[in-house]
């Protein structure tokens, strides 16, 4: 009916708390679904069945270091082990940007944040990926209101090519690449019989890997630090070390975030593999473990 028309799908908003999630780039999940009980019955010839337990959908979005406030506070918590439940809300737009519809994502725990590839060959906008499990997700008709809301600055001044990699005593100014890094936070459900839906719980937190390219220029003076690792011996608690990965603005001196990297060692050192008539510039990779993540950006957006 022509009063019923559909809309489209690129018309969106996420709240996170009270206020606007920033610049975003995409949303999914949230969906119904069911764990399904099969019963082999020796009189019939197929499996009866039946729903057993249901649950949501992990949610996922991807943001901007132009993220609002409440975003970013949600995210650092993550980080540091201090665990918040958030009130998300996802309202959809028509053309004209007027709501129409909303999902309300009740009781949101964080269940994995992962940071972008730093590559100095790309020229796109950084996004980070958050993940986060609703206890509850409820449907609700839009109240009509405009939903586009005012974005800050701050998107503006990152890019994916914009960082500097800092480890002690290793050449770092050669840095081909970073590549991303998910932190991921275990989320545990409490079943209670007389509940549809479950509530909630974070559990461990586990810190991945720092895998980084450099170029070939700089191969013997990292793989005497890694022979110095791996064959001499010296990867005892007090020779880790602490990384920092920071966010540069486009001038590349100002600093508008940082990522640091606690308790790091070596895990696996190798250069690229050499091929006959190859155009391809040659590289080293090293990957190291981590033990403790921090994440502090100085100039994300307070959009309400």
């Amino acid at each position: 009916m022509a009063d019923q028309r559909s809309y489209t799908g690129g018309n969106f908003r996420l709240e996170v708390g009270k206020s606007d999630a920033g610049y975003l780039r995409k949303v999914s999940g949230g969906g119904m679904k069911a764990d399904i009980a099969e019963h082999k019955l020796g009189p019939q010839n197929y499996t009866k069945k039946n729903v057993a337990k249901i649950a949501w959908e992990e949610v996922k979005f991807e943001v901007g270091i132009g993220m609002g406030d409440e975003v970013y506070k949600w995210i650092k918590a993550a980080f540091d082990k201090n665990f918040l439940t958030q009130q998300c809300t996802l309202v959809a737009g028509d053309f004209n940007h007027k709501a129409v519809q909303e999902m309300q994502y009740i009781d949101c725990l964080v269940s994995s944040v992962a940071t972008p590839k730093f590559d100095g060959s790309d020229k796109n906008p950084a996004y980070f990926t958050v993940a986060f499990r609703p206890e509850r997700v409820r449907h609700a008709p839009g109240d009509g209101t405009d939903i586009r809301a005012k974005m800050g600055p701050a998107q503006k001044a990152h890019l994916c090519s914009n960082f500097r990699l800092s480890i002690p005593d290793m050449p770092c100014n050669r840095v081909a690449s970073i590549d991303a890094m998910e932190l991921k936070c275990s989320v545990s459900e409490d079943a209670v019989g007389i509940y549809r839906e479950n509530s909630l719980h974070p559990m461990a937190l586990t810190v991945p890997d720092m895998k980084v390219t450099w170029s070939y220029a700089d191969f013997t003076a990292i793989e005497k630090k890694a022979y110095d690792w791996f064959v001499l011996g010296h990867h005892l608690e007090g020779q880790e070390w602490t990384t920092t990965i920071e966010l540069l603005d486009p001038n590349m001196k100002d600093k508008v975030g940082e990522i640091t990297l606690l308790n790091c060692g070596w895990k696996e050192f190798k250069s690229d593999d050499r091929e006959g008539g190859s155009d391809k510039i040659l590289r080293c990779t090293g990957t190291f473990y981590v033990e403790q993540m921090q994440i502090q950006i100085d100039r994300y957006d307070s959009a309400s």
